[in-house]
């Protein structure tokens, strides 16, 4: 859209963009926002894509003006560790309660078990172990043992 020409879009939205464009006065980030109102027109409906928050990640924005809705998308490498470190905290406490989850909700073996997988794939063993020591599954916990030290092996052996 050249400043003068007649819209190349069509519809409300493109109206929409059209009327941000002639407010801009050129600051230093009106390209990013013209991108950005761009991109919205050919993302999915319901703008599932976290795609911009990405990008104000990679150029250094402070991580507490991230949506709520990041970490259900994808999310940066940085962030990685912190939000599945969360998500399998968060199963843990969830099944220590004394309140059950509601018809549907998965029982208490299964969030443990599902919160020892996250455990072991961000690689805390001894978590992972004692999560499978509490659900009873020593065969696994003691496989898994030596990776933490021979000490912990042994003292979860004599347990």
């Amino acid at each position: 859209m050249v400043p003068g020409s007649p819209p190349l879009l069509c519809g409300k939205v493109s109206r929409d963009i059209k009327q941000e464009l002639d407010k801009l006065t050129s600051p230093p980030d009106a390209r990013a926002k013209k991108l950005r109102w761009f991109s919205d027109c050919f993302s999915p409906p319901g703008g599932s894509s976290n795609l911009w928050d990405l990008v104000s990640v990679i150029s250094g924005q402070d991580d507490s003006q991230l949506p709520p809705g990041y970490s259900k998308g994808i999310v940066h490498m940085k962030h990685l560790l912190r939000l599945k470190t969360s998500d399998a905290r968060e199963l843990t406490i969830v099944q220590m309660s004394k309140f059950g989850g509601g018809i549907g909700a998965p029982s208490r073996e299964e969030r443990l078990r599902d919160a020892a997988e996250i455990h072991l794939r961000l690689g805390h063993i001894q978590r992972y172990c004692e999560l499978m020591v509490e659900l009873g599954q020593w065969d696994k916990a003691l496989s898994v043992a030596p990776g933490v030290s021979m000490k912990y092996w042994n003292k979860l052996t004599h347990r």
